[in-house]
């Protein structure tokens, strides 16, 4: 299957209650993968010291670092770590998995349908994604979130003949092209965050460890960077800049 990468607006971005939270905030991806981790907790504890460097590695960094080349302080640094990583997977999926939120993301019109009256919508499809990085965990566009209930048959901006020629005019430049693109705002769900990605997923915090260099210690085989994340749309509101035209309801 061929997925295909799309395009986000430059107003890109969660809303959780009152808060505007970012997809490409390194902070927030991170959070995101720390959720998507408890559904394998009960892994990710086999995975003993491993694990609780992986945290420290990529989480708490700083601290790691001051306390790495004394194996005295490490440990106590690593028994009060345990704890804490544990809780945060589940305050995190707590947080991310019972929240509405809203993404923006281009979308564009084609040509008028003169029989149903409206203007066919190119949306999200089920094979396309949307690619996100920031943070010490996906660094890489490593996140893709995928739509998981679009449907053609509703993503239309209905608009009689008279209103729909006007607002192609309106679109058009002193050339005469049209310029076709709009926003759609989506308020989504989380209906799943995928670790086990085909690389780079979350069964290599089994293979985290600590080295020592010629001078000083130093993390090795830590790195996760890949989460897919599965979206319910509840509803797509249409912009045209920051006139809504319509609102789809899924």
């Amino acid at each position: 299957m061929k997925l295909r990468r799309l395009l986000f607006t430059g107003i890109l971005g969660l809303t959780v209650s009152l808060n505007a939270l970012d997809f490409n905030n390194g902070k927030i991806n991170d959070e995101l993968y720390l959720a998507s981790l408890n559904n394998v907790s009960g892994e990710i504890k086999s995975y003993g010291d491993s694990a609780v460097i992986w945290y420290l590695d990529k989480y708490k960094n700083k601290e790691l670092q001051k306390y790495i080349n004394d194996e005295f302080e490490l440990d106590d640094l690593k028994i009060r770590t345990k704890k804490e990583f544990f809780e945060k997977i589940k305050e995190m999926n707590t947080k991310y998995m019972s929240k509405e939120f809203t993404l923006n993301a281009r979308t564009t019109f084609d040509d008028y349908n003169f029989q149903g009256q409206y203007f066919p919508l190119k949306m999200a499809g089920k094979d396309s994604y949307y690619s996100f990085s920031g943070g010490a965990v996906i660094p890489y566009s490593g996140m893709k979130v995928f739509f998981e209930n679009t449907n053609i048959e509703i993503e239309k901006l209905p608009m009689i003949k008279d209103k729909a020629k006007k607002f192609v005019k309106s679109k058009k430049d002193s050339y005469g092209n049209v310029n076709r693109e709009l926003t759609a705002k989506y308020t989504l769900k989380i209906k799943l965050l995928d670790p086990n990605t085909q690389y780079y997923n979350y069964t290599r915090i089994k293979d985290c460890i600590i080295i020592k260099g010629s001078s000083n210690k130093y993390t090795n085989n830590c790195d996760t960077k890949n989460l897919r994340v599965i979206v319910t749309i509840i509803k797509a509101d249409i912009y045209d800049g920051n006139k809504l035209l319509h609102t789809i309801k899924y």
